[in-house]
């Protein structure tokens, strides 16, 4: 976790850049994400697991209804302006229960298999292909290939 002067340094060159909202988002074990849009001033709060989410209210979390609510803690190293809303900064999250790791959360329960694999001696790589596609709207609304060879 980072010190209340290291989040003040990102706060502070976020705001130099025009963002007044930052979300952390967390995805689901459905691979649906959710998280919460706060004001960048709020960054310092959320960062300490402000963000409060009641599990079982939300489809995907395993909790029952009179368990505590999981926090949502953002990771502060991998922060991303959102280009088409720049006033905006996105960064993945942790979700955790009562301050410890959260298992059913996506990128926690993916880090404790990469530790397992680390300590059997296992990396790993991942390597994405995007597949694209180019269109062209033809004038009557349709899509088609532009060049029938590709």
């Amino acid at each position: 976790m980072k010190s209340s002067e290291e989040i003040n340094v990102i706060q502070q060159q976020l705001k130099d850049k025009g963002v007044k909202y930052c979300i952390g988002a967390y995805v689901d074990i459905h691979g649906i994400p959710k998280g919460k849009v706060v004001p960048i001033d709020h960054l310092e709060h959320m960062a300490h697991g402000s963000e409060l989410y009641t599990g079982y209210a939300l489809d995907g979390l395993g909790q029952d209804p009179n368990d505590d609510e999981i926090a949502s803690v953002p990771d502060l190293d991998s922060i991303t302006q959102l280009p088409w809303q720049p006033e905006v900064a996105w960064m993945p999250a942790d979700n955790t229960f009562k301050g410890e790791p959260y298992e059913i959360n996506t990128r926690v329960a993916l880090k404790k298999v990469l530790k397992q694999a680390a300590d059997m001696g296992f990396g790993m790589n991942l390597g994405i292909e995007c597949e694209v596609f180019v269109l062209k709207q033809d004038e009557d609304g349709t899509m088609s290939v532009p060049n029938k060879e590709d």
